[in-house]
């Protein structure tokens, strides 16, 4: 719906419609209750008619209110906590005012994990979701030229939601894994699925009493043991997970930790963001299609690297200033930079006779320790293809599409292919129950009735009970 008059602006933005413009100035004494409540910074008149008294009410105004006569006022009325009917809409206000107070009221909350548990969930959307991710390194043992670990980037990243059943059942296919890498060998007999997950315990159990899995694939391996269920099963990292079975009528589930739930069905989804072009590492608003590059890579045969001179004549080491990074001391081992043919070590350990390695100079220089090497061109033409992965000293902005994620009602689990996320959603419940509790009755449960107002801390409550005199 388009919005049309100064009322319309303001309750556009308060309702998030995707209609909503720029607010205007305020004009009215509605005008300015209704700009408040969008958090602009105004000077709030005190109220005449009866609407002026429900917005006052909602602006945390110490008023009286009445009970309501009007559509309108029945809407307002519910916002301020009324135990009242939502009359249906008819003109355009009554719809911006339906939608504003049939939407679930809740507390803000702020979750930060690999893996996000919610209890309290409304079925709204996110307020925001950051996924955190770095450099991708595959293989194992230290690297060296020998030992090549590949690195890798992303381009672009999953978002997982769903209820306490974590397994999509739109994932199976018909078949059984023939192999450790999901190959898939034709059968009318078996289906099989695969889930990524982050690295922990799990349980996975079936609809029926009774039921078996005939092969998994677990942390890189693939057994062909018959197994009953309810199965506990630890994954060393994140990863996939998979399994092949005849039970073609039965539900499956897993679930987080070593206990199997009652059996529900799957409810949730997947949202994939794309990024523009492979990001080794940084962060993705997912909501406002934010993102920040924090992480470079280069392909170590394409940069100018030179011999380093200095007190050590007999440690034969490489350097390049074609890039910078974060300065590091001596003493540390550098975590801001990752290569693909030489382990990480700290200046101190060799200065002092470690093995060939990486390590970041007090300037913020590359420098590699690399004794089979005589002259910085034989280094060079050896390390092409090689990739160097480094921490930027100024991150890097990109866009993506910006995606929705929906929070379900009650029981949620978030997870990505990303390594960290911090996400804000509204839920029921107030992170202190019985503190909020207490504060919203004293306050008339004026401020926790309205989803648009931050719930106040401690101090600011207080300082609202002593009339702001504090």
């Amino acid at each position: 719906m388009t919005p049309e008059t100064r009322i319309d602006f303001y309750l556009a933005d308060i309702t998030d419609d995707p209609d909503a413009g720029a607010i205007p100035e305020p004009v009215t004494r509605i005008d300015n209750y209704l700009a408040h409540l969008c958090g602009e910074t105004v000077t709030l008149q005190e109220p005449v008619t009866r609407i002026d008294h429900y917005l006052a009410y909602l602006c945390g105004m110490d008023v009286q209110i009445e009970e309501p006569v009007t559509r309108i006022d029945h809407y307002l009325a519910k916002l301020c906590g009324m135990d009242v009917e939502v009359p249906e809409p008819v003109t355009r206000i009554d719809y911006y005012l339906y939608q504003w107070a049939s939407e679930p009221q809740g507390f803000l909350h702020t979750l930060t994990g690999s893996i996000l548990h919610i209890t309290d969930g409304l079925a709204r959307p996110a307020e925001s979701l950051t996924v955190s991710f770095g450099p991708i390194q595959t293989g194992s043992g230290d690297p060296s030229p020998d030992n090549v670990r590949p690195i890798s980037g992303r381009t672009g990243l999953d978002v997982f939601v769903s209820n306490d059943n974590l397994l999509d059942p739109s994932g199976f296919v018909d078949g059984i894994y023939s192999s450790a890498n999901f190959d898939v060998t034709a059968s009318n007999t078996y289906i099989s699925t695969k889930i990524y997950l982050k690295a922990g315990d799990y349980t996975l159990s079936a609809s029926e009493a009774g039921a078996t899995i005939d092969r998994r694939i677990l942390n890189g391996s693939m057994s062909s043991a018959n197994r009953s269920l309810p199965m506990n099963f630890t994954l060393n990292e994140d990863g996939w997970f998979g399994f092949s079975t005849s039970g073609k009528t039965l539900g499956f589930q897993i679930n987080l930790g070593s206990t199997a739930l009652p059996y529900e069905e799957y409810s949730g989804e997947t949202k994939t963001v794309t990024f523009p072009s492979t990001v080794y590492g940084g962060t993705a608003e997912v909501v406002g299609g934010n993102g920040s590059k924090t992480w470079e890579a280069v392909d170590m045969g394409d940069i100018e690297w030179s011999v380093v001179d200095g007190a050590y004549p007999n440690l034969k080491r490489f350097r390049t200033v074609a890039f910078s990074t974060t300065a590091v001391a001596g003493d540390v081992v550098p975590s801001n930079v990752l290569c693909e043919c030489f382990a990480t070590h700290k200046w101190n350990d060799i200065s002092s006779g470690a093995p060939d390695g990486v390590y970041v100079s007090t300037a913020g220089f590359v420098n590699i320790r690399a004794v089979d090497y005589s002259t910085a061109q034989e280094f060079q033409t050896a390390m092409k293809g090689k990739k160097l992965c480094y921490l930027l000293t100024e991150t890097e902005p990109f866009s993506t599409t910006p995606t929705q994620i929906d929070i379900l009602e009650g029981e949620n689990n978030l997870w990505s292919t990303g390594d960290t996320m911090t996400l804000e959603y509204w839920g029921s419940e107030p992170d202190d129950p019985q503190i909020l509790s207490n504060l919203n009755v004293l306050l008339g449960g004026r401020y926790y009735n309205n989803h648009t107002e931050n719930e106040p801390t401690d101090a600011e409550a207080l300082n609202i009970l002593l009339g702001g005199n504090r």
